[in-house]
């Protein structure tokens, strides 16, 4: 009796999650509402008041193409909780009760840690829901207790069949990672080996179900998740996946995994063909650290003193923040964001991280170490500010994300290390996130990676004194993470545009953009180095050829590589651009009629009553436990 009750209580603990769980903090002093729609209950803050609208209409619409795909419908309504509390790219779904999901918003990160035209609630409102849709139409009429006798949901079909109902293949939920995986030959995502491995799993499954739908067909999908095995003697019956593969398709998940990888090996094969490998570039260079997030020498191309945002290894997972040479230090540990950035003369060094800021929320600041003093102070605190660059002058900008849009900010570093001057610099429109910063090295201007209110991924060159931005690379693209050459004629960009991360460059004069590199499993540009003695200049490049580590590579700037000859045939390709019978929009128009009503949020009508089971026990006495 005992182990059954932990079979059964252990996963249902690990599911029973609220937004403290990444925190570790509650927020009482939000003033919760709802919103009820024909289908939902949506849970939001007063002051996010107009969320709902967009929310109910994105919600409504993904319950329509999920249950018409799974043939699966909820006869008490799905609770959807929104906070911004916290700065996390995520959510998550529950299948407690009738199912609810709570969702981080308004993440200006989304224009960095994911690829597409989906803006963040169209993206992860659709997916969470998929969670919920996928477990109502496993589930038993024994549930709580399915998880006893299978497992109905296995993680990796679970985030698979989530990419697939709601989203396209892209490079980050999927092409990248398989791609690596496949050209590398070690497919296991729970090896041990890899900081990728959650990565890898999305990209599995998602690959997997694409394939199988594409194979077998959607209606063979949702009959899948149909089948039923016969337990406690018949007298009742849980989904298991084991037995509904060949049940259904007639071979087993091993056999049916076994043609799949076939396939997705041959298909990529067929690719590296034409595509190079990171040892064609050069030489790697050594630089500490396993996992490497970004790499800036100090200026004037100094590779003798370099700041890293790395991960050391596997076995110290922490990220930190590294100066090499004579002054190497670590100088910082934890949640770190993103890119450092080297004031003009290298006196500065500002970075940003993940901190517990007002109410205890998990918010983005930034810090300033000046390395002749070695101080390092907070400068910004609860700003959600990110992405430090210096301009010539010394000024440093930063972003600043409020309500989901994001803005870019200056100030000028005093004495004392606090901020002084600051000012908002740009006026762009609602709904537009910016991934990155690059300042002219001389002019007044600065390059944006923006992530654009229609979906548009493009290179800004935004000029402050005007506080708008043009757009300079092409639309339907994507492209991101601009490095300015030095002396300001050309900047590098990195494009996933074929599936991968690759690097190209733009010359400002005539927009002319050539290809830098064509590496198979990518090449990220992470600064342009200034001329060497003979006069040659180059780029600093991280590659991941294997899922176990980073490597940095020279390359040369002058390169323009011709676009790659595509040999693999398009039956290859299909399952790729395979979509389900009904696709929910890119865009969903807000309908404020969606919304039916309003309320205050009342704790005690959302408590969820699981199950109840009386069992004996014998501590120091006997008695009735439940």
């Amino acid at each position: 009796m005992r182990l059954l009750l932990l079979c059964f209580l252990l996963p249902m603990s690990a599911l029973a999650q609220g937004f403290d769980t990444s925190s570790g903090r509650h927020h009482p002093e939000l003033d919760w509402r709802v919103a009820r729609t024909e289908h939902f209950r949506i849970h939001y803050p007063q002051r996010l008041a107009g969320i709902e609208v967009e929310a109910a209409a994105i919600a409504e619409a993904s319950y329509d193409a999920l249950s018409a795909n799974l043939g699966v419908t909820f006869d008490e309504p799905i609770r959807i909780y929104l906070s911004d509390e916290d700065e996390i790219v995520n959510g998550f779904a529950v299948s407690v009760g009738n199912g609810y999901t709570n969702i981080w918003v308004d993440q200006n990160e989304n224009a960095n840690a994911w690829t597409g035209r989906d803006k963040w609630l169209r993206r992860v409102i659709p997916h969470e829901l998929g969670h919920i849709f996928h477990y109502r139409a496993t589930r038993s009429a024994i549930a709580p207790f399915d998880n006893v006798f299978a497992d109905p949901v296995p993680r990796v079909w679970t985030e698979g069949l989530a990419q697939y109902l709601t989203e396209e293949w892209d490079a980050e939920r999927g092409e990248r990672w398989l791609r690596q995986a496949a050209l590398e030959g070690r497919w296991s995502y729970s090896d041990g080996a890899s900081l990728y491995n959650g990565r890898l799993l999305y990209a599995t499954g998602n690959s997997q179900v694409r394939w199988f739908a594409e194979q077998y067909g959607d209606s063979t999908l949702a009959e899948l998740f149909r089948h039923r095995t016969p337990v406690l003697l018949g007298l009742a019956s849980v989904h298991d996946p084991e037995a509904a593969f060949p049940a259904t398709i007639g071979k087993s998940y091993v056999a049916f995994t076994r043609d799949w990888r076939r396939h997705v090996n041959a298909q990529y094969g067929a690719l590296a063909v034409t595509r190079d490998t990171p040892d064609s570039l050069a030489s790697p260079l050594r630089l500490p650290g396993q996992y490497l997030w970004a790499v800036r020498p100090a200026p004037g191309g100094d590779t003798t003193r370099v700041a890293i945002h790395r991960t050391r290894s596997l076995a110290q997972p922490i990220r930190e923040l590294v100066l090499t040479g004579s002054q190497g230090r670590i100088v910082d540990r934890g949640r770190i964001v993103g890119a450092p950035a080297w004031s003009p003369d290298g006196r500065y060094l500002a970075w940003a991280r993940t901190e517990y800021a007002r109410f205890g929320s998990l918010l983005t600041d930034l810090y300033v170490l000046d390395t002749q003093s070695g101080r390092k102070r907070q400068v910004t605190h609860s700003r959600r500010a990110m992405h430090p660059e210096f301009a010539a002058d010394g000024r440093l900008g930063f972003v600043v994300s409020d309500g989901g849009s994001a803005q870019v900010w200056t100030a000028r570093i005093a004495d004392d290390l606090a901020l002084t001057d600051v000012r908002q610099i740009t006026r762009l429109p609602d709904d537009t996130q910016i991934g990155s910063l690059a300042w002219h090295p001389t002019d007044d201007l600065l390059a944006a990676s923006l992530f654009e209110a229609d979906g548009q991924r493009r290179i800004h060159l935004i000029d402050p004194s005007t506080a708008t931005g043009t757009p300079v690379t092409p639309s339907g693209q994507d492209s991101r993470e601009p490095i300015w050459k030095p002396d300001g004629s050309q900047f590098a960009f990195t494009s996933p545009r074929d599936g991968v991360p690759n690097t190209f460059r733009l010359e400002r004069a005539s927009g002319t953009i050539h290809r830098l590199t064509d590496v198979a499993t990518g090449a990220n540009a992470q600064v342009w180095l200034p001329p060497d003695s003979t006069g040659r200049g180059y780029l600093l490049v991280t590659t991941s050829e294997s899922k176990t580590g980073d490597q940095v590579y020279r390359v040369a700037d002058t390169l323009s590589l011709a676009e790659p000859a595509d040999l693999v045939p398009p039956e290859y390709r299909a399952w790729q651009t395979h979509r389900p019978p009904v696709v929910i929009p890119s865009v969903v128009p807000v309908d404020s009629s969606l919304v039916l009503g309003r309320s205050r949020y009342n704790s005690l009508a959302n408590l969820t009553h699981v199950a109840s089971l009386p069992f004996p026990y014998a501590f120091e006495k006997w008695g009735i436990g439940g």
